[in-house]
């Protein structure tokens, strides 16, 4: 409190000027994100999403321009280093915007707020996302990437950004009608069930999964190739084509470009059909998720090859993946590199979520289930790593370790579900606390899904989304925990009537559906 208190006294201090001093990027390099402080050399004044920083906003009457992104987003990457490190952007920007940076890691419900946003107004995805807002924190622009120049028939940065200043300098009024349109958009309709009943669905999907294999190559679909995990997992629960379906799509992500046979770790896709170009990051979850669907695949069909790999996966991230103060990166990342020219450099990146060290945990408990005898020390330095995040006397987390953000619901409901698995929490009660907090500030029974904000959102936060992510979602994590009828059957009507009209729906949200006829405290 006293460090914002500090950096609120220092930013009205100069908000009528608005002018920037050295002082004043003290608010950037505050921010629990180091690619965020990495920014206090970028000729854009960029100031971070805080209290602080928002009433500058307010009092400066200036629209805000906000630029939410992930350092593992070469589209984020490419848009500071091509459209914001030009000096005649950055002054235009500076002069005309209050601008701020969010890391979508660091500041998870900010970034379902902009994704969402996009979506639902926009009807667009993916990262970075542009937001404009009125000084008074009403969204009424936003776009994903915006090249530096008009290019592949959409418009640039500059033209847009033109466009937003000239609705609100223009006309005010119609810029608060706009936002407020938008936030109309925001708010999900009452949920509608579904009209064809979960197995069908299911069926539906099995089938359409299995007539994706690619039958030269191996694995599903074509370019860029995925590992697709828990499409593995999903098909294994399924008939007999199923399964070797599901067995022939593991052992190609195992012997295919999708691994690195030096480390032993998963790249995140290929970016052909073939499996021979990796996309260069290979990320804490991924090499969870990939592990957990290889032994799941080896106990099916045992094969050698499936459990050395998920062994060896798990090895890299431990040893690799490794930080000094013993937590674990997000990623070791070459595409930033090759943005320099360092085509051969991997390089970590910042701490890795609650969820993803505690989905790590269930991974290595479940190699040492399938005889990885190496794996006990690891998991309970994980284990009592992941226990310090706790507060005394209370079940709240930080979103990553040494952050002051609380965490997502999926933070919870993983490091709940990880302690079960390994079998010793203390306090004993802990994991049901866990569970607890997670489903009374998280999650919207209208819905039937977790939303990304508590009960009272941070400042500028007017509509609580859905959180969603990678997988595990919450959700899945809820149903593999066993909570109560009411909201499970929410969570079933709600997955039921988001895939009635996907003809391939993920395999995170077929998995969960199945969990949901398929109870056990033991999850997959």
């Amino acid at each position: 409190m006293m460090r914002l208190t500090l950096i609120f006294t220092t930013l009205l201090a100069v908000a009528p000027s608005l002018g920037w001093s050295q002082t004043e990027r003290t608010g950037l390099q505050s921010s629990p994100s180091s690619w965020v402080r990495a920014q206090t050399t970028s000729p854009v004044r960029w100031l971070p999403w805080s209290e602080a920083a928002l009433e500058l906003a307010r009092s400066s009457r200036r629209p805000i321009y906000v630029l939410v992104g992930s350092e593992l987003n070469e589209f984020t990457r490419a848009t500071l280093r091509e459209t914001f490190s030009r000096p005649e952007t950055a002054a235009w920007m500076n002069e005309q915007f209050v601008c701020l940076l969010v890391d979508a890691e660091a500041q998870p419900e900010l970034a379902a707020y902009a994704q969402h946003f996009i979506q639902s107004a926009r009807q667009l995805r993916g990262w970075p996302v542009h937001l404009w807002l009125t000084p008074d924190l009403q969204v009424y622009e936003g776009s994903n990437y915006l090249p530096p120049s008009e290019e592949w028939g959409k418009p640039g940065f500059l033209k847009t950004a033109r466009q937003a200043l000239e609705s609100w300098t223009q006309n005010p009024e119609r810029a608060r009608t706009m936002a407020a349109e938008a936030k109309a958009m925001l708010t999900l309709p009452p949920l509608d069930p579904a009209g064809t009943p979960v197995p069908t669905l299911l069926a539906r999907s099995t089938e359409a999964w299995i007539s994706s294999v690619d039958p030269v190559n191996g694995g599903f679909g074509s370019a860029p190739k995925l590992p697709e995990p828990e499409v593995i997992q999903f098909l294994l629960r399924g008939d007999p084509v199923a399964r070797a379906a599901s067995v022939d799509a593991a052992l190609a992500v195992v012997r295919k470009g999708a691994r690195d046979a030096r480390s032993g770790g998963f790249f995140r896709r290929t970016l052909d059909a073939e499996w021979t170009e990796p996309y260069r990051q290979m990320t804490l979850l991924d090499q969870a998720r990939i592990a957990l669907a290889l032994l799941e695949a080896n106990r099916s069909t045992p094969t050698p090859a499936l459990r050395d790999a998920a062994g060896a996966a798990l090895d890299f991230a431990w040893r690799d993946l490794r930080r000094p103060d013993g937590t674990l990166a997000t990623a070791l990342d070459g595409t930033a590199t090759l943005d320099a020219g360092r085509s051969h450099s991997l390089v970590p990146s910042g701490a890795a979520s609650i969820a993803a060290h505690a989905w790590f945990l269930c991974a290595l408990t479940e190699a040492q289930n399938s005889g990885a005898t190496h794996v006990g020390p690891l998991i309970a330095a994980l284990r009592e790593l992941l226990l310090t995040q706790i507060r005394p006397n209370e079940a709240w987390l930080p979103h990553q370790p040494g952050s002051p953000v609380e965490g997502t619901a999926t933070d919870y409901l993983a490091l709940a579900y990880a302690l079960r698995r390994t079998g010793s929490s203390q306090p004993s009660d802990l994991p049901n606390r866990l569970i607890h907090r997670a489903c009374t500030r998280f999650f919207d029974s209208s819905q039937g899904c977790f939303v990304a904000s508590p009960p009272h959102p941070s400042a500028g936060i007017d509509v609580r989304v859905p959180l969603g992510g990678e997988s595990p979602t919450a959700e899945r994590l809820a149903i593999l925990l066993g909570v109560d009828r009411t909201l499970t059957a929410a969570v079933a009507r709600s997955l039921a009537a988001a895939i009635e009209h996907d003809p391939q729906p993920s395999g995170e949200a077929l998995l969960t559906l199945w969990s949901l006829s398929h109870p056990s405290p033991e999850g997959d």
